[in-house]
């Protein structure tokens, strides 16, 4: 019963997130004249984009493909022949990925993964903020504090699971996480 809750707690959360994102995304789109053909939306409504005031790095955990599949099935139109767009599609410019720097494994888990995104280095599976050597690597949220700016780490799952920790904690296994909380903590990274 408790997985019940948990998930049903995950998915109204993210849907919530998703239609307000979404929502606000679409109703900007069309305020701003934009239109559906396939060419690019006139983005000149945004302002200055060389030097942005404050940057909001989004992570769909686990959001892939089949993620937004789903969510365009879901938005279509059953009585038209071709697929709506969705408000996403015209400011969707790629896709990360990653593969672990594993020898024992090919495919990722979510704290190599995330600290490939965080840090731009691969490392093994399970390991958060560090090669794969075992040694620290600077995320992203360091290298912002370091220029003065103001960063914040806000998570749906527990801020010790693997994905928030990588972008703030330095540990060689994601189960260490009295170790991540402790090192969120004493402000140590």
């Amino acid at each position: 019963m408790k997985f019940y809750n948990k998930l049903a707690t995950v998915s109204v959360t993210s849907a919530i997130v998703m239609g307000s994102v979404l929502g606000n995304a679409q109703s900007t789109f069309a305020s701003s004249g934009g239109n559906s053909s396939d060419q690019p939306a006139d983005v000149s409504y945004m302002g200055n984009t060389k030097n942005p005031k404050n940057v909001i790095f989004l992570v769909g955990d686990g959001m892939g493909p089949s993620y937004n599949s789903a969510y365009r099935y879901f938005a279509d139109n059953p009585e038209t022949k071709e697929m709506d767009k969705t408000a996403f599609d015209n400011y969707l410019l790629g896709t990360q990925r990653t593969n672990p720097d594993d020898p024992k494994e090919n495919v990722t888990d979510s704290a190599a993964g995330a600290t490939a995104f965080s840090s731009g280095h691969k490392t093994f599976n399970g390991a958060i903020g560090v090669d794969a050597n075992k040694q620290k690597v600077k995320t992203v949220l360091e290298q912002a504090k370091e220029n003065g700016k103001s960063t914040g780490l806000v998570s749906t799952a527990e801020i010790t699971d693997a994905t928030p920790a990588a972008y703030a904690a330095h540990v060689d296994d994601r189960d260490k996480k009295d170790e991540i909380a402790q090192q969120f903590y004493n402000g140590q990274n």
